[in-house]
Parts: C-alpha cells; sequence; structure tokens
C-alpha cells in the first residue's frame, strides 16, 4: 500500500517530511482538500486528523473525500469535544492569543470545537455518505511543569504551538510564566 500525507502548505508538507517517521507517509504532496488532484474511487481510505475546521468550504472538502474513496471505504475525521472539555487546548491558546496575534482566530472563522458529532453527522450525509459512527474519545494528563505541558500541548495543537515556538526566548519565557500561574 502506499500512504501519502497531504496539506495546502508547503510549509506542513516540508515540515513532515523533515520529522518522518519510518510508520509514515511515504511521500507528501501539497493538495487543496477541496479540489483533490485524485482520480475517482483511487483511495481505499482517507483520514481528515485535527484540521477539518480550518476549511473553507468543509461540505465541499467531504464532497472531494467521498469522491477519491472506492465504494465503501472509511473516512475517519477527528472533531474535538466542547470548548470547556479541552482544557489542554484551550489553556494554551487562551494564553497564546493574549501574546500572539497570529494565535488568534478571526471573527467569522471556524474554530476547533465549532463541530458537533451531530452537525458534522448532517454534513458527512449531505456530501453523500450512507453510515457514520461518532467515537468519544478522552485523555486525561497529569501535567508535572510548564515544560511538560507545552510538550503534550504540541501535539494536540501543533500550528498555535508553531506560533509560539517561533517566538523569542524573552516572550516565550514571559508566557510559560504566565502559564505557570494558571
Amino acid at each position: 500500500r502506499l500512504i501519502v500525507g497531504a496539506d495546502i502548505s508547503h510549509v506542513a508538507m516540508s515540515s513532515a517530511k523533515a520529522r518522518k517517521r519510518h510508520s509514515g507517509p511515504e511521500d507528501y504532496v501539497v493538495m487543496d482538500a477541496s479540489k483533490l488532484s485524485l482520480l475517482k474511487a483511487s483511495l481505499d481510505m482517507v483520514t481528515c486528523v485535527r484540521s477539518i475546521w480550518t476549511f473553507p468550504d468543509v461540505s465541499r472538502c467531504l464532497s472531494e473525500f467521498r469522491r477519491v474513496l472506492r465504494p465503501g471505504a472509511p473516512l475517519l475525521v477527528q472533531t474535538w469535544g466542547a470548548a470547556h472539555e479541552c482544557r489542554m487546548i484551550t489553556v494554551g491558546a487562551a494564553i497564546l492569543s493574549h501574546y500572539l496575534e497570529e494565535a488568534r482566530i478571526p471573527e467569522g472563522v471556524r474554530g476547533p470545537f465549532d463541530f458537533t458529532p451531530k452537525s458534522f453527522q448532517q454534513l458527512v450525509t449531505e456530501a453523500g455518505f450512507h453510515s457514520f459512527q461518532s467515537v468519544e474519545y478522552r485523555e486525561r494528563v497529569a501535567v508535572k511543569d510548564v515544560a511538560h505541558y507545552w510538550d503534550e500541548f504540541a501535539h494536540v495543537a501543533e500550528t498555535a504551538f508553531l506560533f509560539f515556538s517561533r517566538q523569542p526566548d524573552r516572550l516565550r519565557e514571559r508566557i510559560s510564566r504566565n502559564l505557570e500561574g494558571i
């Protein structure tokens, strides 16, 4: 089988290639999820992890996923729970958005907590998928200190963490002291 990673961002794909693990995709390509440059019914599975909320036209992307999937092939999409249930993300995002303009979600732009299983099921059904299953997964992380928090945050909020990691040392230390107080 061939596993391919795709993203619309050249930066994301370059970064993914640089940190490639042995079990990861064989290739990384730059591609727009709303206009996939793949043949109809050419894939055995599509996964969309931690990103569906970033697509300007989610319905169009879901229709494209349906188009490129073989009949009966699965689509796996990760969405988040309610914001109050995702403290690992919301605490860091709130602190970062206080200090970093680029970490703020602009007014009118969808965020990671804007899908419920029910609303997402409706979109999936409208895109032509005939079955839907929602599986809830919860994980509790005992955070030991600020460094451990940022380590965990980096795994669930890669883009926000990237904004943080690119800041000057003094600003990262200031943000981390603020986090420590929380």
